[in-house]
Protein backbone atom coordinates (compact mmCIF):
# COMPACT_ATOMS: atom_id res chain seq x y z
CA UNK A 1 0.00 0.00 0.00
CA UNK A 2 3.26 2.24 0.51
CA UNK A 3 4.11 2.03 -2.84
CA UNK A 4 0.73 3.05 -4.42
CA UNK A 5 0.62 6.02 -2.06
CA UNK A 6 4.44 7.09 -3.03
CA UNK A 7 2.86 7.39 -6.96
CA UNK A 8 -0.14 9.28 -5.74
CA UNK A 9 1.40 12.52 -5.55
CA UNK A 10 1.87 15.59 -6.95
CA UNK A 11 4.26 16.23 -9.62
CA UNK A 12 7.07 18.13 -9.45
CA UNK A 13 6.90 21.24 -10.50
CA UNK A 14 10.04 21.00 -12.83
CA UNK A 15 9.36 17.82 -13.94
CA UNK A 16 8.06 18.55 -17.42
CA UNK A 17 11.58 19.15 -18.96
CA UNK A 18 14.25 16.37 -18.04
CA UNK A 19 15.60 14.76 -20.67
CA UNK A 20 16.63 14.40 -24.34
CA UNK A 21 14.28 16.61 -26.73
CA UNK A 22 12.68 18.28 -23.92
CA UNK A 23 11.66 14.83 -22.50
CA UNK A 24 10.60 14.70 -19.30
CA UNK A 25 13.36 12.37 -17.15
CA UNK A 26 10.44 9.89 -15.58
CA UNK A 27 9.70 9.47 -19.43
CA UNK A 28 13.48 8.73 -20.19
CA UNK A 29 12.56 4.70 -19.86
CA UNK A 30 9.46 4.56 -21.66
CA UNK A 31 10.87 6.00 -24.52
CA UNK A 32 13.29 3.61 -24.97
CA UNK A 33 10.92 0.85 -24.49
CA UNK A 34 7.61 0.74 -26.25
CA UNK A 35 7.84 4.37 -28.40
CA UNK A 36 10.38 2.54 -30.07
CA UNK A 37 7.51 0.20 -31.58
CA UNK A 38 6.60 2.72 -33.67
CA UNK A 39 9.59 4.97 -34.70
CA UNK A 40 9.64 3.78 -38.54
CA UNK A 41 7.55 6.27 -39.07
CA UNK A 42 9.55 9.28 -38.03
CA UNK A 43 7.34 11.20 -36.15
CA UNK A 44 10.11 11.49 -33.16
CA UNK A 45 12.32 13.07 -35.55
CA UNK A 46 9.68 15.78 -36.87
CA UNK A 47 10.35 18.28 -33.26
CA UNK A 48 6.55 19.82 -33.36
CA UNK A 49 5.29 16.29 -33.15
CA UNK A 50 7.79 14.93 -30.81
CA UNK A 51 7.00 18.02 -28.30
CA UNK A 52 3.03 16.51 -28.64
CA UNK A 53 4.03 13.02 -27.88
CA UNK A 54 6.41 14.36 -24.92
CA UNK A 55 2.97 15.86 -23.44
CA UNK A 56 0.98 12.47 -24.48
CA UNK A 57 3.63 10.82 -21.86
CA UNK A 58 3.34 13.12 -19.30
CA UNK A 59 -0.54 13.08 -19.30
CA UNK A 60 -0.35 9.24 -19.52
CA UNK A 61 1.90 8.63 -16.22
CA UNK A 62 -0.37 11.85 -14.70
CA UNK A 63 -3.00 9.16 -15.21
CA UNK A 64 -1.32 6.63 -13.93
CA UNK A 65 -0.83 8.51 -10.65
CA UNK A 66 -4.29 9.32 -10.63
CA UNK A 67 -5.19 5.68 -11.00
CA UNK A 68 -3.10 5.04 -8.01
CA UNK A 69 -4.74 7.31 -5.89
CA UNK A 70 -7.92 5.76 -6.43
CA UNK A 71 -6.94 2.37 -5.80
CA UNK A 72 -5.74 3.92 -2.33
CA UNK A 73 -8.85 6.14 -2.05
CA UNK A 74 -7.34 9.38 -1.76
CA UNK A 75 -9.84 11.02 -4.10
CA UNK A 76 -8.97 14.44 -2.74
CA UNK A 77 -5.33 14.38 -4.51
CA UNK A 78 -6.85 12.31 -7.53
CA UNK A 79 -9.07 15.94 -8.00
CA UNK A 80 -5.99 17.57 -7.67
CA UNK A 81 -4.30 15.71 -10.27
CA UNK A 82 -7.32 16.37 -12.55
CA UNK A 83 -7.21 19.31 -12.36
CA UNK A 84 -3.19 19.60 -12.83
CA UNK A 85 -4.22 17.52 -15.81
CA UNK A 86 -6.84 19.48 -17.64
CA UNK A 87 -4.48 22.47 -17.34
CA UNK A 88 -1.96 20.27 -19.83
CA UNK A 89 -4.79 19.32 -21.75
CA UNK A 90 -6.33 21.94 -22.84
CA UNK A 91 -3.57 23.92 -24.01
CA UNK A 92 -2.30 20.30 -25.78
CA UNK A 93 -5.27 20.24 -27.25
CA UNK A 94 -5.43 23.49 -28.73
CA UNK A 95 -2.05 23.14 -30.25
CA UNK A 96 -2.78 20.00 -31.54
CA UNK A 97 -5.90 21.63 -33.43
CA UNK A 98 -4.58 24.89 -34.40
CA UNK A 99 -1.58 23.12 -35.50
CA UNK A 100 -1.45 19.72 -37.20
CA UNK A 101 -5.50 18.96 -37.54
CA UNK A 102 -5.77 22.31 -38.97
CA UNK A 103 -3.13 21.61 -41.50
CA UNK A 104 -4.30 18.62 -42.19
CA UNK A 105 -7.93 19.44 -42.80
CA UNK A 106 -6.29 22.66 -45.60
CA UNK A 107 -5.95 19.57 -47.36
CA UNK A 108 -8.64 17.77 -47.12
CA UNK A 109 -6.85 14.90 -44.83
CA UNK A 110 -8.94 12.50 -42.79
CA UNK A 111 -11.58 15.65 -41.83
CA UNK A 112 -13.65 12.96 -40.22
CA UNK A 113 -10.67 11.87 -37.65
CA UNK A 114 -10.14 14.65 -37.18
CA UNK A 115 -13.87 16.11 -36.20
CA UNK A 116 -13.68 13.01 -33.70
CA UNK A 117 -10.66 13.98 -32.24
CA UNK A 118 -11.44 17.28 -31.43
CA UNK A 119 -14.73 16.27 -30.38
CA UNK A 120 -12.86 13.88 -27.48
CA UNK A 121 -11.36 17.45 -26.88
CA UNK A 122 -14.41 19.13 -26.26
CA UNK A 123 -16.01 16.21 -23.88
CA UNK A 124 -12.62 15.36 -21.98
CA UNK A 125 -13.08 19.47 -20.76
CA UNK A 126 -16.55 19.12 -19.80
CA UNK A 127 -16.11 15.61 -18.20
CA UNK A 128 -13.39 16.95 -16.24
CA UNK A 129 -15.71 19.99 -15.35
CA UNK A 130 -17.85 17.84 -13.96
CA UNK A 131 -16.47 15.61 -11.87
CA UNK A 132 -17.25 15.78 -8.20
CA UNK A 133 -14.60 13.84 -6.01
CA UNK A 134 -17.25 13.68 -3.11
CA UNK A 135 -19.71 11.35 -5.67
CA UNK A 136 -19.98 7.58 -5.34
CA UNK A 137 -19.24 7.13 -9.15
CA UNK A 138 -16.26 9.57 -8.97
CA UNK A 139 -13.88 6.58 -9.66
CA UNK A 140 -15.85 5.10 -12.12
CA UNK A 141 -16.24 8.08 -14.30
CA UNK A 142 -12.33 8.97 -13.88
CA UNK A 143 -11.47 5.64 -14.48
CA UNK A 144 -13.65 5.98 -17.74
CA UNK A 145 -11.91 9.49 -18.60
CA UNK A 146 -8.52 8.05 -18.52
CA UNK A 147 -9.38 5.15 -20.31
CA UNK A 148 -10.88 7.04 -23.25
CA UNK A 149 -7.61 9.80 -23.13
CA UNK A 150 -5.23 6.86 -23.14
CA UNK A 151 -6.84 5.23 -26.18
CA UNK A 152 -7.41 8.99 -27.91
CA UNK A 153 -3.72 9.42 -27.20
CA UNK A 154 -3.05 6.11 -29.52
CA UNK A 155 -5.30 6.84 -31.93
CA UNK A 156 -3.13 10.45 -32.41
CA UNK A 157 0.60 9.07 -31.86
CA UNK A 158 0.03 5.95 -34.27
CA UNK A 159 -2.95 7.64 -36.61
CA UNK A 160 -2.83 11.41 -37.43
CA UNK A 161 1.01 12.03 -36.51
CA UNK A 162 2.65 9.92 -38.71
CA UNK A 163 0.01 10.73 -41.45
CA UNK A 164 0.91 14.32 -40.98
CA UNK A 165 4.63 13.70 -41.68
CA UNK A 166 4.12 11.70 -44.84
CA UNK A 167 1.43 14.79 -45.56
CA UNK A 168 1.91 18.30 -44.85
CA UNK A 169 4.14 20.20 -47.05
CA UNK A 170 5.79 22.99 -46.19
CA UNK A 171 3.05 25.68 -45.26
CA UNK A 172 1.39 22.94 -43.29
CA UNK A 173 4.20 22.59 -40.89
CA UNK A 174 4.07 26.22 -40.98
CA UNK A 175 0.91 26.40 -39.60
CA UNK A 176 1.93 23.92 -36.91
CA UNK A 177 5.08 26.07 -36.20
CA UNK A 178 2.81 28.79 -35.82
CA UNK A 179 0.06 26.73 -33.51
CA UNK A 180 3.58 25.60 -31.42
CA UNK A 181 4.94 28.90 -30.22
CA UNK A 182 1.18 30.43 -29.23
CA UNK A 183 1.21 27.41 -27.35
CA UNK A 184 4.45 28.49 -25.72
CA UNK A 185 3.08 31.78 -24.87
CA UNK A 186 1.10 30.05 -22.40
CA UNK A 187 -2.46 30.49 -23.26
CA UNK A 188 -4.80 29.12 -21.05
CA UNK A 189 -8.67 27.89 -20.41
CA UNK A 190 -10.15 27.03 -17.26
CA UNK A 191 -11.46 24.30 -16.72
CA UNK A 192 -13.03 23.90 -13.07
CA UNK A 193 -14.80 26.72 -11.86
Amino acid sequence: MDVVRDRCRDPPADDHRGGAHGTPARHQRRLKEPAHVCEHCGCRGVEPIAKLMDEHFEMLDLSGDIRHCLVSGDHRRAARLLDVLGDRLAPHARREERGIFAALREKDEFVEELRGLEEEHAAFDEILAGLDPGTTDFPGRVLALLDDLSLHIDRENLGIFPIAVVTLGASGWDLVAEAGEEGAVGVSQAHRG
